[in-house]
Protein backbone atom coordinates (compact mmCIF):
# COMPACT_ATOMS: atom_id res chain seq x y z
CA UNK A 1 0.00 0.00 0.00
CA UNK A 2 1.39 3.38 -0.97
CA UNK A 3 1.41 5.91 1.82
CA UNK A 4 2.22 9.59 1.86
CA UNK A 5 4.59 10.25 4.72
CA UNK A 6 7.93 11.70 5.63
CA UNK A 7 10.51 8.97 5.72
CA UNK A 8 13.06 8.50 8.47
CA UNK A 9 15.62 9.91 6.08
CA UNK A 10 13.82 13.23 6.00
CA UNK A 11 12.45 12.79 2.47
CA UNK A 12 9.38 15.01 2.03
CA UNK A 13 6.87 12.95 0.04
CA UNK A 14 5.08 15.78 -1.76
CA UNK A 15 4.16 13.70 -4.81
CA UNK A 16 2.76 10.94 -2.60
CA UNK A 17 0.42 13.39 -0.91
CA UNK A 18 -0.66 14.79 -4.27
CA UNK A 19 -1.47 11.24 -5.42
CA UNK A 20 -3.76 10.73 -2.42
CA UNK A 21 -5.39 14.16 -2.81
CA UNK A 22 -6.66 13.70 -6.39
CA UNK A 23 -9.37 11.19 -7.33
CA UNK A 24 -8.45 11.18 -11.07
CA UNK A 25 -4.75 10.60 -10.30
CA UNK A 26 -5.58 7.89 -7.77
CA UNK A 27 -7.83 6.19 -10.33
CA UNK A 28 -5.28 6.45 -13.16
CA UNK A 29 -2.36 5.15 -11.08
CA UNK A 30 -4.43 2.30 -9.64
CA UNK A 31 -5.77 1.30 -13.07
CA UNK A 32 -2.31 1.24 -14.66
CA UNK A 33 -0.74 -0.58 -11.71
CA UNK A 34 -3.37 -3.30 -11.70
CA UNK A 35 -3.06 -3.69 -15.48
CA UNK A 36 0.73 -4.11 -15.33
CA UNK A 37 0.36 -6.66 -12.51
CA UNK A 38 -2.14 -8.83 -14.43
CA UNK A 39 0.00 -10.65 -17.05
CA UNK A 40 2.07 -13.45 -15.48
CA UNK A 41 5.82 -12.90 -15.57
CA UNK A 42 7.45 -15.87 -17.33
CA UNK A 43 11.04 -16.98 -17.66
CA UNK A 44 12.10 -18.32 -21.06
CA UNK A 45 15.09 -20.35 -22.16
CA UNK A 46 17.32 -18.81 -24.85
CA UNK A 47 16.65 -15.86 -27.12
CA UNK A 48 13.56 -14.23 -28.59
CA UNK A 49 12.79 -17.12 -30.95
CA UNK A 50 12.75 -19.78 -28.23
CA UNK A 51 9.42 -20.30 -26.51
CA UNK A 52 10.42 -22.82 -23.84
CA UNK A 53 9.02 -21.71 -20.51
CA UNK A 54 11.11 -22.42 -17.43
CA UNK A 55 9.15 -23.11 -14.26
CA UNK A 56 12.05 -23.69 -11.87
CA UNK A 57 15.07 -21.40 -11.70
CA UNK A 58 16.94 -19.51 -8.94
CA UNK A 59 15.94 -16.11 -10.37
CA UNK A 60 12.26 -17.13 -10.20
CA UNK A 61 12.79 -17.91 -6.54
CA UNK A 62 14.16 -14.38 -6.13
CA UNK A 63 11.08 -12.63 -7.52
CA UNK A 64 8.66 -15.07 -5.85
CA UNK A 65 10.45 -15.26 -2.48
CA UNK A 66 7.72 -15.53 0.18
CA UNK A 67 9.98 -13.87 2.75
CA UNK A 68 10.36 -10.69 0.65
CA UNK A 69 8.07 -7.70 1.20
CA UNK A 70 6.39 -8.29 -2.19
CA UNK A 71 6.19 -11.11 -4.71
CA UNK A 72 6.13 -10.83 -8.52
CA UNK A 73 2.67 -9.31 -9.05
CA UNK A 74 3.11 -7.00 -6.09
CA UNK A 75 6.51 -5.93 -7.36
CA UNK A 76 5.01 -5.01 -10.72
CA UNK A 77 2.09 -3.18 -9.09
CA UNK A 78 4.29 -1.04 -6.87
CA UNK A 79 6.88 -0.49 -9.60
CA UNK A 80 4.26 0.88 -11.98
CA UNK A 81 2.76 3.06 -9.25
CA UNK A 82 6.20 4.46 -8.44
CA UNK A 83 6.95 5.20 -12.09
CA UNK A 84 3.67 7.11 -12.38
CA UNK A 85 4.04 9.10 -9.17
CA UNK A 86 7.79 9.69 -8.93
CA UNK A 87 9.03 8.66 -12.37
CA UNK A 88 11.42 6.09 -10.93
CA UNK A 89 11.39 2.83 -9.00
CA UNK A 90 14.06 0.82 -7.20
CA UNK A 91 14.49 -2.87 -6.48
CA UNK A 92 17.11 -3.94 -3.99
CA UNK A 93 18.85 -7.27 -4.60
CA UNK A 94 19.14 -9.03 -1.25
CA UNK A 95 21.76 -11.66 -0.47
CA UNK A 96 20.74 -12.80 3.03
CA UNK A 97 19.01 -14.80 4.35
CA UNK A 98 18.55 -15.96 0.72
CA UNK A 99 18.78 -14.24 -2.68
CA UNK A 100 15.65 -12.16 -3.28
CA UNK A 101 14.51 -8.80 -4.57
CA UNK A 102 12.51 -6.16 -2.73
CA UNK A 103 10.79 -2.98 -3.79
CA UNK A 104 12.34 0.01 -2.05
CA UNK A 105 9.90 2.69 -0.99
CA UNK A 106 10.67 5.84 -2.97
CA UNK A 107 10.24 8.20 -0.04
CA UNK A 108 12.86 6.23 1.92
CA UNK A 109 15.42 6.12 -0.91
CA UNK A 110 18.21 8.58 -1.65
CA UNK A 111 19.96 7.85 -4.98
CA UNK A 112 23.71 8.41 -5.09
CA UNK A 113 26.06 9.14 -7.96
CA UNK A 114 29.56 7.84 -8.57
CA UNK A 115 31.73 9.44 -11.23
CA UNK A 116 28.70 11.17 -12.70
CA UNK A 117 26.81 7.87 -13.05
CA UNK A 118 24.22 6.12 -10.93
CA UNK A 119 26.10 4.72 -7.96
CA UNK A 120 23.38 3.02 -5.94
CA UNK A 121 21.03 4.18 -3.19
CA UNK A 122 20.90 4.82 0.52
CA UNK A 123 17.79 3.29 2.04
CA UNK A 124 16.43 4.67 5.30
CA UNK A 125 14.92 1.50 6.75
CA UNK A 126 13.72 0.68 10.23
CA UNK A 127 17.21 -0.33 11.28
CA UNK A 128 18.79 2.90 10.02
CA UNK A 129 20.77 3.58 6.86
CA UNK A 130 21.34 0.72 4.43
CA UNK A 131 23.54 1.05 1.35
CA UNK A 132 22.72 -0.69 -1.91
CA UNK A 133 25.57 -0.29 -4.46
CA UNK A 134 24.62 -0.03 -8.13
CA UNK A 135 25.34 -3.72 -8.71
CA UNK A 136 22.61 -4.58 -6.19
CA UNK A 137 19.94 -2.20 -7.52
CA UNK A 138 17.51 -2.54 -10.41
CA UNK A 139 16.74 1.07 -11.33
CA UNK A 140 13.61 1.84 -13.39
CA UNK A 141 13.06 5.39 -14.59
CA UNK A 142 10.90 7.31 -17.02
CA UNK A 143 12.30 9.81 -19.51
CA UNK A 144 13.43 13.07 -17.93
CA UNK A 145 14.86 15.63 -20.37
CA UNK A 146 16.18 17.67 -17.44
CA UNK A 147 18.28 14.88 -15.94
CA UNK A 148 20.02 11.85 -17.38
CA UNK A 149 20.12 10.12 -13.99
CA UNK A 150 16.67 10.80 -12.53
CA UNK A 151 13.20 10.02 -13.83
CA UNK A 152 10.05 12.11 -13.93
CA UNK A 153 6.50 10.73 -13.81
CA UNK A 154 3.27 11.82 -15.49
CA UNK A 155 2.05 13.20 -12.16
CA UNK A 156 4.57 16.03 -12.55
CA UNK A 157 3.14 16.89 -15.98
CA UNK A 158 -0.41 16.93 -14.55
CA UNK A 159 0.57 18.75 -11.35
CA UNK A 160 -0.73 22.18 -12.41
CA UNK A 161 -4.17 20.83 -13.35
CA UNK A 162 -4.38 18.64 -10.25
CA UNK A 163 -3.35 21.49 -7.94
CA UNK A 164 -5.86 23.85 -9.58
CA UNK A 165 -8.69 21.35 -9.08
CA UNK A 166 -7.64 20.74 -5.47
CA UNK A 167 -7.53 24.48 -4.79
CA UNK A 168 -11.00 24.87 -6.29
CA UNK A 169 -12.23 22.03 -4.08
CA UNK A 170 -10.69 23.64 -1.00
CA UNK A 171 -12.32 26.96 -1.91
CA UNK A 172 -15.76 25.36 -2.28
CA UNK A 173 -15.35 23.45 0.97
CA UNK A 174 -14.50 26.62 2.88
CA UNK A 175 -17.26 28.51 1.10
CA UNK A 176 -19.99 26.08 2.14
CA UNK A 177 -18.50 25.68 5.61
CA UNK A 178 -18.03 29.34 6.46
CA UNK A 179 -20.19 31.36 4.07
CA UNK A 180 -22.87 29.26 2.42
CA UNK A 181 -25.03 31.08 -0.10
CA UNK A 182 -28.85 30.88 0.15
CA UNK A 183 -30.95 29.56 -2.73
CA UNK A 184 -33.02 32.76 -2.95
CA UNK A 185 -33.40 36.23 -1.43
CA UNK A 186 -36.65 37.66 -0.02
CA UNK A 187 -37.00 41.42 -0.29
CA UNK A 188 -39.22 43.87 1.58
CA UNK A 189 -40.28 47.45 0.85
CA UNK A 190 -40.06 48.29 4.55
CA UNK A 191 -37.20 48.00 7.06
CA UNK A 192 -37.46 44.84 9.17
CA UNK A 193 -36.42 44.75 12.81
CA UNK A 194 -34.36 41.87 14.15
CA UNK A 195 -37.33 40.49 16.11
CA UNK A 196 -39.49 40.48 12.96
CA UNK A 197 -36.75 38.62 11.05
CA UNK A 198 -36.37 36.04 13.82
CA UNK A 199 -40.16 35.54 14.04
CA UNK A 200 -40.26 35.07 10.26
CA UNK A 201 -37.57 32.34 10.31
CA UNK A 202 -39.24 30.58 13.26
CA UNK A 203 -42.60 30.62 11.53
CA UNK A 204 -40.99 29.46 8.28
CA UNK A 205 -39.27 26.50 9.95
CA UNK A 206 -42.43 25.52 11.81
CA UNK A 207 -44.47 25.48 8.62
CA UNK A 208 -42.01 24.15 6.04
CA UNK A 209 -39.05 22.39 7.67
CA UNK A 210 -39.04 18.58 7.28
CA UNK A 211 -39.96 16.13 4.53
CA UNK A 212 -43.57 15.91 5.73
CA UNK A 213 -44.12 19.60 4.95
CA UNK A 214 -42.60 19.58 1.48
CA UNK A 215 -44.42 21.59 -1.21
CA UNK A 216 -46.67 23.26 1.38
CA UNK A 217 -47.80 26.70 0.14
CA UNK A 218 -45.94 29.55 1.82
CA UNK A 219 -47.42 32.78 3.12
CA UNK A 220 -45.21 35.70 4.14
CA UNK A 221 -46.28 39.20 5.08
CA UNK A 222 -44.09 42.22 4.38
CA UNK A 223 -42.26 40.30 1.63
CA UNK A 224 -42.46 42.07 -1.73
CA UNK A 225 -40.28 39.87 -3.95
CA UNK A 226 -38.26 36.67 -4.36
CA UNK A 227 -34.98 36.53 -6.30
CA UNK A 228 -33.45 33.15 -7.11
CA UNK A 229 -29.67 32.66 -7.23
CA UNK A 230 -28.31 30.42 -9.98
CA UNK A 231 -24.77 29.32 -10.80
CA UNK A 232 -22.33 32.21 -10.79
CA UNK A 233 -18.98 32.30 -12.60
CA UNK A 234 -17.16 30.91 -9.55
CA UNK A 235 -19.42 27.82 -9.49
CA UNK A 236 -19.02 27.30 -13.21
CA UNK A 237 -15.24 27.71 -12.99
CA UNK A 238 -15.17 25.06 -10.25
CA UNK A 239 -17.02 22.52 -12.42
CA UNK A 240 -14.87 23.34 -15.45
CA UNK A 241 -11.67 23.02 -13.44
CA UNK A 242 -12.67 19.49 -12.39
CA UNK A 243 -13.31 18.52 -16.01
CA UNK A 244 -10.06 20.11 -17.15
CA UNK A 245 -8.13 18.31 -14.41
CA UNK A 246 -9.62 14.95 -15.44
CA UNK A 247 -8.73 15.57 -19.09
CA UNK A 248 -5.15 16.57 -18.25
CA UNK A 249 -4.68 13.53 -16.01
CA UNK A 250 -6.04 11.26 -18.75
CA UNK A 251 -3.58 12.74 -21.27
CA UNK A 252 -0.58 12.65 -18.95
CA UNK A 253 -1.14 9.09 -17.75
CA UNK A 254 -2.20 7.67 -21.10
CA UNK A 255 -5.59 6.50 -19.82
CA UNK A 256 -8.75 7.12 -21.88
CA UNK A 257 -11.28 9.23 -19.97
CA UNK A 258 -13.88 6.49 -20.33
CA UNK A 259 -11.76 4.22 -18.12
CA UNK A 260 -11.63 6.95 -15.44
CA UNK A 261 -15.43 6.76 -15.03
CA UNK A 262 -16.11 9.67 -17.41
CA UNK A 263 -19.19 7.97 -18.87
CA UNK A 264 -21.17 10.97 -20.12
CA UNK A 265 -20.75 9.94 -23.77
CA UNK A 266 -19.71 6.34 -23.22
CA UNK A 267 -21.16 3.44 -25.19
CA UNK A 268 -20.34 -0.25 -25.05
CA UNK A 269 -18.41 0.01 -28.32
CA UNK A 270 -16.23 2.96 -27.40
CA UNK A 271 -15.62 1.52 -23.94
CA UNK A 272 -14.24 -1.68 -25.49
CA UNK A 273 -12.22 0.41 -27.95
CA UNK A 274 -10.84 2.47 -25.05
CA UNK A 275 -9.68 -0.70 -23.31
CA UNK A 276 -7.86 -1.89 -26.42
CA UNK A 277 -6.23 1.51 -26.95
CA UNK A 278 -5.19 1.58 -23.29
CA UNK A 279 -3.50 -1.81 -23.54
CA UNK A 280 -1.90 -1.20 -26.94
CA UNK A 281 -0.60 2.33 -26.34
CA UNK A 282 0.02 2.42 -22.59
CA UNK A 283 0.27 -0.95 -20.87
CA UNK A 284 2.12 -3.07 -23.44
CA UNK A 285 4.90 -0.49 -23.99
CA UNK A 286 5.38 -0.37 -20.22
CA UNK A 287 5.52 -4.16 -19.99
CA UNK A 288 8.13 -4.26 -22.75
CA UNK A 289 10.19 -1.65 -20.90
CA UNK A 290 10.06 -3.64 -17.65
CA UNK A 291 11.05 -6.80 -19.54
CA UNK A 292 14.08 -5.01 -20.98
CA UNK A 293 15.21 -3.70 -17.61
CA UNK A 294 14.85 -7.09 -15.96
CA UNK A 295 16.81 -8.75 -18.76
CA UNK A 296 19.49 -6.06 -18.88
CA UNK A 297 19.80 -5.37 -15.14
CA UNK A 298 18.39 -8.07 -12.86
CA UNK A 299 19.63 -11.16 -14.71
CA UNK A 300 23.26 -9.99 -15.17
CA UNK A 301 23.48 -8.57 -11.65
CA UNK A 302 22.07 -11.80 -10.22
CA UNK A 303 24.61 -13.77 -12.29
CA UNK A 304 22.30 -15.58 -14.73
CA UNK A 305 22.53 -15.82 -18.52
CA UNK A 306 20.84 -17.86 -21.24
CA UNK A 307 17.38 -16.94 -19.93
CA UNK A 308 15.06 -13.99 -20.39
CA UNK A 309 11.93 -12.59 -18.77
CA UNK A 310 8.70 -11.96 -20.65
CA UNK A 311 5.06 -11.23 -19.84
CA UNK A 312 2.38 -13.66 -20.98
CA UNK A 313 -0.43 -11.61 -22.56
CA UNK A 314 -2.53 -14.56 -23.72
CA UNK A 315 -5.11 -14.16 -20.93
CA UNK A 316 -5.81 -10.44 -21.43
CA UNK A 317 -9.41 -10.13 -22.65
CA UNK A 318 -8.91 -6.75 -24.32
CA UNK A 319 -6.26 -8.28 -26.61
CA UNK A 320 -8.11 -11.45 -27.61
CA UNK A 321 -9.66 -9.85 -30.68
CA UNK A 322 -6.19 -8.78 -31.76
CA UNK A 323 -4.99 -12.38 -31.41
CA UNK A 324 -7.81 -13.71 -33.58
CA UNK A 325 -7.16 -11.07 -36.24
CA UNK A 326 -3.40 -11.74 -36.15
CA UNK A 327 -4.00 -15.48 -36.58
CA UNK A 328 -6.29 -14.85 -39.55
CA UNK A 329 -3.71 -12.55 -41.13
CA UNK A 330 -0.86 -15.02 -40.58
CA UNK A 331 -2.93 -17.80 -42.07
CA UNK A 332 -3.62 -15.75 -45.19
CA UNK A 333 0.05 -14.79 -45.61
CA UNK A 334 1.12 -18.40 -45.14
CA UNK A 335 -1.41 -19.59 -47.69
CA UNK A 336 -0.16 -17.09 -50.25
CA UNK A 337 3.47 -17.98 -49.60
CA UNK A 338 4.37 -14.48 -48.39
CA UNK A 339 5.90 -15.66 -45.09
CA UNK A 340 7.31 -18.91 -43.75
CA UNK A 341 6.23 -21.01 -40.80
CA UNK A 342 9.35 -20.04 -38.88
CA UNK A 343 8.73 -16.32 -39.46
CA UNK A 344 5.26 -16.68 -37.98
CA UNK A 345 6.57 -18.77 -35.08
CA UNK A 346 9.28 -16.20 -34.34
CA UNK A 347 6.68 -13.42 -34.07
CA UNK A 348 4.81 -15.54 -31.54
CA UNK A 349 7.90 -16.35 -29.48
CA UNK A 350 7.98 -20.00 -30.57
CA UNK A 351 11.01 -22.07 -31.47
CA UNK A 352 11.70 -22.70 -35.18
CA UNK A 353 11.06 -26.08 -36.78
CA UNK A 354 13.37 -27.83 -39.25
CA UNK A 355 10.84 -27.82 -42.09
CA UNK A 356 9.64 -24.24 -41.64
CA UNK A 357 12.17 -22.17 -43.60
CA UNK A 358 10.46 -22.39 -47.01
CA UNK A 359 7.23 -20.66 -48.05
CA UNK A 360 4.16 -22.85 -47.69
CA UNK A 361 3.26 -24.19 -51.15
CA UNK A 362 0.08 -26.15 -50.42
CA UNK A 363 -2.21 -23.62 -52.14
CA UNK A 364 -0.24 -23.90 -55.40
CA UNK A 365 0.59 -27.55 -55.99
CA UNK A 366 -1.11 -29.54 -53.27
CA UNK A 367 2.10 -30.07 -51.29
CA UNK A 368 2.39 -29.37 -47.60
CA UNK A 369 5.26 -27.56 -45.96
CA UNK A 370 6.18 -30.57 -43.88
CA UNK A 371 8.63 -31.95 -46.41
CA UNK A 372 10.45 -28.68 -47.12
CA UNK A 373 14.03 -28.47 -45.98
Amino acid sequence: MLVASVGSGGVDNVDGRLFLASAPVFAAVTLKSEAVARPPLRLYQGGEGDGKVITEHPVLNMVHDPTANLRAAGLMRQTEASLNIWGEAFWGIEVLPRPSVRWLENWLVQPETKGGEFGGVRYFGEGGYMSYPAERVVFFRSLNPLSRLRGVGPLKAAEVAVTAANNAGDYNKEFFTNGARPDFILTSNEPLTQSVVEDFYKSWDDRHKGSGKAHRPALASLISGVHGLGFNHVDMDFVNSLRWSLEEVARAFGVPKTLLAELERATFSNFIASERIFWRNTVIPRLRYIEEELNEQLLPKAGFDGVRFGFDLSSIEALLDDSVEAARRDSLLLEKGVVTINEVRARRGLAPVAWGNQPFAGSRDGETGEGNE
